[in-house]
């Protein structure tokens, strides 16, 4: 029996989130979202799974919100730095920037540690810097020594459609605060504050690639979620009881 022959055959609403949950994780094994689509093999079975099967998923809209109605007690706070993506395009690392210092061989800044309070920044001073200088990717902010913390989901949404799945949307609603489509446009970031009782990512058997953290920084892209709160909320309870649902122990380092 094919996928084709066997995706037709009727299953009960339990079984089709969990068979989209092995396919999703197919495809995202073999490629995030945009490579697996060119590729078709095992991202067309997940295609055909849901033309068959038709579960919703759920789009999602950017707000388009200034910059000034959003994240205003973040923005307060100078502990905003600048990055840029890694010069071996093979990697995706973003690398923190100290804007006092300019390679001239290379013709970029030197990576500076997040960590250095030197290099932090106004609010103001990170995000136009970052969109006047085209050495710069973009901005972030740094949560050490503050109340936030971070909710990262990687490889959730399709960048085409912005569609997420039913447990995607599910967590958004329940962690209920300030949430942005990450800079490759598929994955989410969730801003809060809280203070998790572990941070890292998830293990690798999760349903969703799912990561805590409050010590570390992250790249802040503004594009705002609509059916999200524009500001921080506290999510104490909540995102200690992520911490144990997914299995996160402090095994996993800043990212």
């Amino acid at each position: 029996m094919t996928w084709e022959d066997g995706l037709g055959v009727g299953l009960s609403p339990d079984q089709a989130r969990s068979a989209r949950k092995i396919l999703i994780r197919i495809a995202r094994d073999r490629g995030r979202w945009r490579e697996a689509g060119s590729r078709g093999g095992y991202f067309k079975c997940f295609q055909i799974y849901l033309e068959v099967t038709a579960l919703p998923m759920k789009q999602l809209v950017r707000s388009g919100a200034s910059p000034s109605l959003l994240l205003s007690r973040c923005r307060r706070q100078r502990n905003w730095i600048c990055w840029a993506h890694h010069r071996d395009p093979r990697l995706s690392k973003k690398v923190p920037l100290d804007l006092s210092k300019w390679n001239e061989s290379r013709n970029e800044y030197e990576s500076g540690a997040y960590s250095d309070q030197s290099n932090w920044k106004s609010f103001d001073e990170a995000f136009e810097r970052s969109r006047e200088d085209t050495s710069i990717s973009g901005f972030g902010f740094v949560m050490m020594g503050t109340p936030y913390c971070y909710i990262d989901i990687d490889n959730c949404v399709d960048p085409d459609s912005l569609e997420i799945d039913d447990e995607v949307s599910s967590l958004i609603d329940e962690v209920n605060s300030y949430t942005e489509i990450s800079s490759s446009n598929t994955g989410l970031h969730i801003i809060a504050r809280g203070n998790p009782s572990s941070y890292g990512w998830a293990p690798d058997h999760s349903d969703i690639e799912i990561g805590v953290f409050d010590g570390s920084w992250v790249d802040v892209t503004l594009q705002h979620v609509a059916s999200t709160p524009r500001e921080t909320n506290n999510i104490h309870k909540v995102v200690n009881e992520l911490c144990e649902r997914y299995n996160i122990e402090t095994h996993g380092g800043w990212d």
